[in-house]
């Protein structure tokens, strides 16, 4: 149980902590993400990492965004920037002045590319089993990265690093192939109140829901959520309205 729990690490971006210089060294990823400038820096010194966050850093929609790199303070202390592109005017963008989003989705792909330090071979098997937990992982992104992302979420998984994320983004669930669905979990309320999770192709109308359109919409209309509960709030509506 232990070495299980030891593998979890929960994910808790919070952006404007990650707005300063980091001692270079700082390099083991926190919760907040606060020292993400001097962990993007470490990961870019593995050239093959280095090409996977850029072609991430790249797809960032909000803007024109090439490299990824960092600047270092006279103390040697670290903070991450981005180079954007305005018309044919290329600036350097320092952590301080990206966007929520754009730290976020900095922070989740360190993130997915960070492995803890090892100690001997015996870790070898406790960092292959690492699970990666993030709230709202949508906060902040555009939809336009919800496949992307995804993508790099699979991707990890293969390499040794599973997710659970939670997200109420339609964009997020467009995005999953129908492959996915076997690894997507409705949360929904049970008549005493409690939180009752199912899993989506556990539903008994699971085909008659994703046969309807993508699971995005299927959300947007209320529609998934198991069909006994909503049969049972379709008769109180019966009840209450009289027809």
């Amino acid at each position: 149980m232990l070495e299980a729990m030891s593998g979890v690490f929960i994910l808790d971006p919070v952006p404007h902590q990650m707005r300063e210089y980091v001692p270079e060294k700082d390099i083991n990823l926190r919760r907040n993400a606060d020292n993400l400038s001097a962990v993007l820096a470490e990961l870019s010194l593995d050239p093959s990492t280095q090409l996977i966050l850029r072609e991430m850093t790249e797809s960032l929609s909000e803007a024109q965004v090439s490299e990824l790199g960092t600047v270092r303070s006279e103390l040697g202390d670290v903070m991450a920037t981005i180079q954007e592109e305005i018309g044919s005017t290329v600036r350097s963008v320092p952590a301080r002045l990206m966007s929520d989003g754009t730290l976020r989705f900095l922070a989740i792909a360190a993130a997915l590319l960070d492995r803890p330090q090892s100690v001997g071979d015996e870790d070898e098997v406790a960092r292959a089993e690492r699970l990666l937990v993030v709230e709202e992982i949508e906060n902040g992104l555009h939809p336009s990265q919800a496949a992307l992302l995804l993508d790099r979420l699979k991707e990890s998984a293969e390499s040794g690093v599973r997710t659970l994320a939670t997200t109420h983004s339609p964009a997020i669930l467009d995005a999953l192939l129908g492959e996915d669905h076997r690894g997507v979990i409705v949360c929904s309320r049970d008549d005493d109140g409690w939180s009752q999770p199912t899993k989506l192709t556990d539903f008994p109308d699971y085909f008659e829901v994703v046969g309807r359109g993508p699971l995005g919409s299927a959300a947007v209309r209320d529609r998934l959520r198991p069909q006994e509960q909503l049969a049972t709030e379709q008769r109180s509506l019966v009840d209450v309205l009289g027809f």
